[in-house]
């Protein structure tokens, strides 16, 4: 499988989510700008193995892979296109519980095509019933904003929400520019994307957009979200939020502050200190959780 010069390559990763996925695959079959179509599968069972023969005649690649997470994940899909396919021109990567049509793939295109200066664009972020998403994409994130998402206490203390652009931003023109987009679906160019390094494998499951953020800013492009076009994003797969997820979600957000904020020493043990307030209210919220059970 040759990929045509000027083409989109889709990488998406799936995770349990079989259905969506092979609707996401015929979907971008019927974009004309999109060539090679990767699917990664790391669900390790229950996966799609099997569920793909229909598609196969159309080139689509198919891999199967552990729970590795987003970026290692995405990371072995965009290697299987550029060794089987060549280097696209842009990359799309999506998670396959999106709605898309072909104009928004057409209109991501186009502003990278006309707008050098960014590497990543993505069409705005609406939620599964249709209604604007309040996250399409945000500014760069600080230690003080991160210390609220890491405890409801601080959360009461310091205010939520610090990374968002006011709900007027999204309306001023026909694209705006933002610090990071969402990682649910956007279009890069393949060639700043490799300059980069694609994704970095060593955060897992959070921050993997707001790091590839900052590594596109250290070579001096920027990231756009497309307001005139859209996707859904219908979040399938559970939020809920565990002791084990917290922690995470607490490494993630260390490593990100530490590696590419360079967030100094008192700065880094107030995240420490924040994640030893949030892991005890994980432990007490379970703890009351486990007595209300076993008080029915």
């Amino acid at each position: 499988m040759t990929a045509p010069a000027g083409r989109v390559a889709a990488v998406i990763l799936n995770h349990k989510d079989n259905a969506n996925a092979l609707r996401l695959v015929r979907t971008l079959r019927g974009c004309a700008e999109v060539g090679p179509i990767c699917v990664v599968d790391n669900s390790e069972t229950g996966g799609l193995t099997g569920r793909e023969e229909p598609l196969k005649e159309s080139g689509v690649l198919f891999l199967q892979t552990a729970n590795d997470g987003y970026s290692k994940g995405n990371n072995l899909g965009i290697s299987a296109v550029e060794s089987q396919c060549g280097l696209p021109e842009i990359f799309l990567i999506a998670n396959p519980d999106i709605l898309i049509d072909a104009d928004a793939v057409a209109r991501c295109v186009r502003l990278l095509r006309t707008h050098p200066e960014l590497a990543l664009a993505a069409p705005r972020m609406l939620r599964g019933d249709g209604t604007p998403h309040d996250l399409p994409g945000w500014r760069r994130r600080t230690v003080r904003g991160d210390l609220a998402y890491s405890s409801g206490i601080l959360a009461r203390t310091l205010g939520m929400r610090r990374e968002a652009y006011p709900p007027s931003y999204w309306n001023e023109r026909s694209f705006v520019r933002v610090d990071c987009a969402a990682g649910a679906c956007f279009f890069i160019r393949a060639n700043a994307f490799k300059a980069c390094g694609y994704f970095d494998e060593r955060s897992f499951l959070f921050y993997e957009e707001d790091i590839l953020g900052e590594k596109l800013r250290r070579i001096g492009l920027g990231e756009a979200v497309c307001t005139d076009c859209t996707y859904r994003h219908l979040e399938g797969v559970s939020a809920a939020v565990s002791l084990r997820k917290y922690r995470i979600m607490q490494r993630s957000r260390f490593y990100y502050h530490k590696v590419y904020r360079r967030a100094g020493s008192a700065a880094l043990f107030a995240l420490r200190a924040a994640t030893a307030l949030g892991t005890c209210e994980c432990l007490l919220k379970q703890a009351l959780h486990t007595l209300k059970l076993r008080n029915r």
